[in-house]
């Protein structure tokens, strides 16, 4: 009798997995979830430099001048895989910095008709093509310009727009061409033209 009731409690235990195998998937603990991607990817990090020219519109009364600059970019790919299903790395926000200098050319000329231009900006960029060999990104943002109290020329924001071609040279390396452009108020305008370097660490 004792030897039939253990034999039956052995059989009952050892059927235990079986039977939680086809219980109700609502009875059953849920699989973890899945970590999805990060808004920012650190990991791919990149920087570029470049030089080139920078002018301004017929307001400004003066000639294009010698420019340079850097930008830091890195990837969104919460925004652009997680959320619109693309690539990774399509979307990506930066930071970037420049300087140049303007020389307005006015009769009389006053004693601050020259001066620096610093300029900042930050912004969203999109990838329209990236692959083994050609880069292209569109750049949609704001840049602020300090016009360090040239005469009669005023400080601010505009919106930024700008196009970045590349050809690749080396592994995540790019040689770039970068125009881009500040629009203001009333018509008036910034532009730089870049050749540069973009490098992904």
């Amino acid at each position: 009798m004792h030897k039939n009731l253990w034999a039956a409690a052995f059989c009952a235990v050892a059927a235990l997995p079986a039977a939680a195998d086809e219980l109700p998937l609502r009875l059953q603990d849920p699989a973890p979830a899945s970590a999805g991607s990060s808004f920012f990817d650190f990991s791919r990090l990149e920087l570029g430099i470049w030089l080139g020219i920078a002018g301004a519109s017929s307001d400004y009364e003066s000639d294009p001048s010698p420019a340079g600059g850097g930008l830091l970019r890195v990837p969104l790919p919460w925004l652009s895989s997680d959320l619109l299903g693309m690539k990774d790395d399509a979307f990506g926000v930066f930071v970037q910095g420049s300087v140049t200098s303007v020389e307005r050319e006015l009769d009389p000329a006053p004693p601050d008709a020259a001066g620096p231009v610093v300029i900042g900006g930050l912004g969203l960029d999109f990838a329209l093509v990236r692959d083994e060999s050609h880069l292209l990104m569109a750049q949609l943002g704001v840049q602020y310009v300090h016009l360090s109290g040239v005469f009669e020329a005023d400080d601010g924001a505009g919106l930024l727009l700008g196009v970045m071609g590349g050809l690749k040279i080396a592994e995540r390396s790019w040689v770039t061409l970068n125009p881009q452009w500040t629009l203001g108020d009333e018509g008036e305008f910034l532009w730089t033209l870049g050749l540069g370097v973009l490098v992904g660490f």
